[in-house]
């Protein structure tokens, strides 16, 4: 998508930072700002922080003002299965 061009007749766009790295065996951050380098399960760190994200967006044209990003207000829980049996 030309997310530029879109800025012109757009009112704003919507970065749904929700549920950015679950750990299903680990505690992890659900919304990440930054990339951590103490992340206990190391996966693509590169990319699923909302930092980055919204770098992609301002850097193809989309001006700050009109970028509204939501985090999550809950939390996950994970239990894991074989301490049931």
């Amino acid at each position: 998508m030309n997310l530029g061009s879109m800025a012109s007749t757009l009112d704003w766009f919507n970065i749904m930072a929700y549920d950015m790295s679950i750990g299903f065996t680990k505690a992890r951050h659900q919304a990440p700002l930054y990339a951590s380098t103490n992340d206990p399960d190391p996966w693509p760190k590169s990319r699923y922080y909302i930092d980055h994200i919204v770098q992609q967006f301002l850097s193809a044209g989309v001006p700050s003002n009109k970028i509204v990003v939501g985090i999550p207000a809950y939390g996950h829980t994970y239990v894991h299965f074989f301490n049931f049996l």
